[in-house]
């Protein structure tokens, strides 16, 4: 599964994961590992079921509940999206894509200030990130012409 994954044999990693979850049912590596993969391919019902077998047996790890925010907004679920990736800053503060989806959740809902404050403090952790540079850049410009 790992070789497959590592070359974007994305059916094929998928497959022997989903065997491999199967035999362990309670590992959550391969539920994170599917969801991420989910996620890449921007299936992100999948992706939040797979993140969901996670949280939901009360494991507070902040990649979890940012691939649950993740997939909620990708599925335009605001609410939810807002509350999981909260959560993950909540957990690991300097966990610089947690606040790069936070902020796009609040671009997404019209809100510039919060979204601007947000993908800042990706960038102060990230400082060369160039999805948050480009965010930025479209945020600034949208308040200068505010």
């Amino acid at each position: 599964g790992a070789i497959a994954f590592q070359q974007n044999e994305w059916n094929d990693a998928i497959r022997y994961y989903r065997e491999y979850a199967k035999l362990n049912p309670e590992s959550t590596k391969v539920h994170q590992i599917l969801g991420t993969m989910a996620l890449q391919r921007q299936d992100f019902d999948t992706a939040r079921v797979e993140f969901e077998q996670i949280v939901t047996r009360g494991i507070q790890a902040a990649y979890p509940l940012y691939g649950l925010g993740s997939s909620h907004l990708g599925l335009r679920r605001w609410e939810e999206a807002e509350q999981y990736l909260q959560q993950a800053i909540d957990i690991q503060p300097d966990f610089a894509p947690a606040y790069y989806q936070l902020g796009r959740v609040y671009w997404e809902q019209g809100d510039t200030e919060n979204a601007l404050e947000l993908v800042g403090k990706a960038l102060e952790l990230q400082p060369d990130d160039p999805k948050y540079l480009k965010l930025q850049r479209i945020i600034q410009k949208a308040l200068s012409s505010e």
